[in-house]
């Protein structure tokens, strides 16, 4: 189960800015990178990085890291999706744990879709069928239909 790794850039030689466990969002100008393409050791991920690990001279000792390539904007998520599965018998008690503890904490922009699914091995009979397509259609139900 390989995930892509990201990269800042490429310089000809290496991935600049490599991130292999890291959840960010991607700058327009980074590159996916395919597992079989990530370095194996962790020197070739940073190419300015000192391999020895001893890069202090004790010249500019500023307090800012500039061996390291910056990282890209991060962007807070726009939109959120969920799917619950509902039990026929707990629907409204779920549905109001639901609203109380996801939708209410997301803001005024909430969308809240409820779909039905049914099977029935014998079969739906005309006067359910009837029955079932009127209160969906008195209730305000987008669409709605047997097959």
């Amino acid at each position: 189960e390989d995930t892509f790794a990201y990269a800042e850039a490429h310089d000809g030689d290496r991935w600049v800015g490599l991130h292999t466990d890291d959840a960010l969002p991607p700058a327009p100008s980074g590159l996916l990178v395919h597992p079989d393409r990530v370095p194996a050791t962790p020197e070739q991920q940073e190419p300015d990085s000192d391999p020895d690990g001893d890069s202090d001279d004790g010249a500019g000792d500023s307090g800012e890291d500039t061996t390291t390539t910056p990282r890209p904007e991060t962007r807070q998520p726009t939109q959120f999706y969920a799917q619950f599965s509902l039990d026929p018998v707990r629907c409204i008690k779920q549905l109001g744990a639901i609203a109380e503890n996801v939708s209410s904490k997301l803001g005024a922009e909430v969308e809240l879709v409820l779909e039905i699914r049914a099977t029935s091995d014998e079969g739906f009979d005309e006067s359910t069928r009837r029955t079932v397509s009127e209160n969906a259609n008195s209730l305000g139900a987008q669409s709605s239909e047997f097959e």
